[in-house]
């Protein structure tokens, strides 16, 4: 993408790659309805996989529709292909936003305020979703540090 171009260009310059500091959602075409307002019930009943959906609103943002999405906790960058054009919701491979060492714990925190307490032990693999590129900078007690 331009953005590796732009960093490669930077470095051969001399200069700072310009970091992005914005998360994948602010660039994402869906539509985020009620994401966005504060309301007393929650904007979905359960966590969903892509598969088990007959079909997925290529328009609406994945959160609503109750599919786990990384949008939230996600550097911007790719231009969203996977949810804009492949319709897949984000998996978190740009890296976290700046500021953001714990991804998992700040997916579950995005998590809690649109689902119920009880839908996110239904969750096949919460750890490894919302940990699967961070780990490396995660300060989960019991890392081996050297």
């Amino acid at each position: 993408p331009a953005d590796i171009k732009n960093a490669l260009l930077a470095l051969i310059n001399g200069e700072e790659p310009v970091e992005q500091s914005r998360g994948k959602c602010a660039q994402c075409s869906r539509v985020k309805k009620e994401l966005y307002i504060q309301q007393r019930d929650f904007v979905t009943d359960g966590v969903k996989a892509v598969m088990e959906l007959d079909t997925i609103d290529p328009e609406k943002c994945f959160l609503e529709q109750g599919i786990v999405c990384m949008g939230p906790v996600t550097r911007e960058g790719c231009h969203s292909k996977c949810p804009s054009k492949a319709n897949m919701p984000c998996r978190g491979c740009w890296g976290p936003t700046p500021g953001i060492t714990e991804v998992g714990a700040k997916m579950v925190n995005s998590l809690a305020s649109i689902l119920p307490a009880g839908a996110m032990m239904f969750m096949d693999d919460i750890v490894g979703t919302g940990y699967r590129y961070s780990m490396a900078i995660s300060e989960v007690p019991g890392r081996i540090r050297r």
